[in-house]
């Protein structure tokens, strides 16, 4: 289900059901002629690994990452300035971290590490522009 406000700024979808994807996620991101959305796919690696998808739109960045042998995804936001990812985090509602990175062409990577304190997670991701 997925309800859209009448001026199409904001968007909720509720009961996601994806046939053979038990776990899905979804974040919608409202496209303008002036501030186009940009889409990545990557992995992450280091003390854990996994996938993300990563959209940049102006000076934002939102996405959803999914560690290997995870539930559930961890929902990612962090901001840009030109091809610097100054500042991102990521949670799940009980744990995350934070990322930063560079942007270059089509492709992005960087570091990220776990603000857990019985956690000291980290590693390097890196992506690739998809859509």
């Amino acid at each position: 289900d997925i309800d859209i406000s009448n001026n199409g700024e904001t968007a909720d979808v509720s009961a996601l059901n994806i046939p053979g994807h038990p776990n899905a996620a979804m974040i919608i991101v409202k496209e303008y002629s002036d501030i186009i959305v940009k889409c990545y796919q990557g992995t992450f690696t280091g003390t854990s690994s996994g996938v993300f998808n990563i959209m940049t739109s102006e000076n934002n960045v939102y996405g959803l990452v999914y560690p290997s042998g995870a539930e559930d995804a961890y929902y990612l936001s962090g901001l840009i300035n030109e091809t610097t990812i100054l500042s991102g985090v990521y949670e799940n509602g009980t744990e995350g971290g934070y990322f930063v990175g560079n942007l270059s062409g089509n492709t992005l990577n960087g570091t990220w590490e776990s603000t857990e304190e019985q956690d000291s997670s980290s590693g390097n991701w890196s992506g690739i522009r998809t859509l």
